[in-house]
């Protein structure tokens, strides 16, 4: 897999070429060791039974990638005006009322993991943020996520090795930013690390790393890694990451509505909660201005009697002037009489 991976980083004309390579299918010798019914383990290589689980049985889990999204268009439909912008088939719970009801309880649970990672995106790119804030408010499906996100998208990457590629949906400029987690270790002398070909630099990415670069523009990829012993914890060994984005055409769709947008009025297809939003907006805007100008009276006022108690003081001043000149000049006649 090392080699696999060091290969597609070769550059054969403008682009870099991702995944598959001829010449690298299975050996003959490898099909039948794949095909027998008993595989022989060795020493330490048999998985012991979670120690909690009162039935002690094996658990098995299937590696892949989760997308978790407020909102998108369909593969393929990026630039057509006509597509709608939905949640993914997985943020709806993938056709089971089981999934639709955890999905729900995921995205609650780790809200806080997306309401850090905006504060660090915040930090790092003031202007990207300020830009996906306001996508996300107008997108935000699952209310359970929380309001102060900024990717639309979430995916979770499984213990899965995914080939050197670019991300073109999100858009050109857009940054993603990632993270990773679990208990892993570098296979080969680069393992583990997030690669970068373009730019000729694999950086370290060991557990809790988080990494913000621009997903389109930029080819980029993890190289492998191997999961640790199991320890009989609660969740298997292996590598686990996190990829935050929003799409192009989510920005594009999103960049003029106002918050709530995509959940209150199904994409625009709900023209009863269209209306009643662009009454809402309407009516906010006036209260603004009659805000505005109510402030803009009362500041006056106050203007008014400030300067007002300042010409007192100045003219009680002046004339507390005048009355000591007075005085002062009763008392030298005074004096000069005597």
């Amino acid at each position: 897999m090392q080699q696999l991976l060091l290969q597609s980083c070769e550059r054969e004309t403008v682009g870099v070429t991702p995944g598959y390579k001829e010449d690298n299918d299975w050996t003959e010798e490898e099909l039948q060791e794949l095909n027998k019914e008993n595989v022989s383990e060795g020493a330490g290589e048999r998985t012991e039974y979670v120690k909690f689980d009162p039935n002690r049985r094996y658990h098995f889990e299937q590696a892949g990638v989760t997308h978790l999204v407020h909102g998108w268009v369909p593969c393929g439909h990026q630039h057509s005006e006509k597509a709608q912008l939905l949640p993914s088939a997985q943020m709806l719970g993938a056709k089971t009322a089981y999934r639709a009801a955890a999905v729900k309880a995921f995205i609650k649970n780790t809200s806080i993991l997306h309401k850090i990672l905006g504060m660090y995106l915040k930090l790092v790119f003031p202007e990207e943020w300020e830009k996906v804030k306001h996508v996300y408010d107008a997108g935000r499906w699952v209310q359970e996520d929380t309001p102060d996100g900024f990717a639309l998208g979430r995916a979770v990457v499984w213990k899965l090795q995914i080939a050197i590629h670019r991300d073109p949906q999100d858009g050109k400029g857009s940054i993603c930013v990632v993270f990773n987690c679990g208990k892993y270790k570098p296979d080969g002398e680069f393992g583990g690390g997030m690669a970068f070909p373009d730019l000729g630099i694999i950086f370290e990415y060991p557990p809790g790393s988080i990494l913000m670069f621009r997903s389109a523009d930029l080819y980029h990829g993890v190289m492998p890694s191997l999961p640790m012993e199991c320890t009989g914890g609660g969740i298997s060994t292996g590598r686990v990451s996190w990829v935050m984005f929003t799409t192009e055409a989510a920005r594009r769709r999103l960049a003029d509505k106002p918050p709530g947008w995509l959940y209150s009025t199904n994409g625009g297809k709900n023209e009863y909660q269209s209306k009643q939003m662009e009454i809402r907006k309407l009516t906010e805007e006036k209260a603004a201005e009659e805000k505005a100008k109510n402030e803009a009276e009362k500041k006056a006022i106050q203007d008014f009697k400030a300067s007002e108690r300042q010409r007192k003081r100045k003219e009680l001043k002046r004339k507390r002037a005048e009355d000591e000149e007075a005085a002062a000049e009763l008392a030298r006649a005074g004096a000069d009489l005597s």
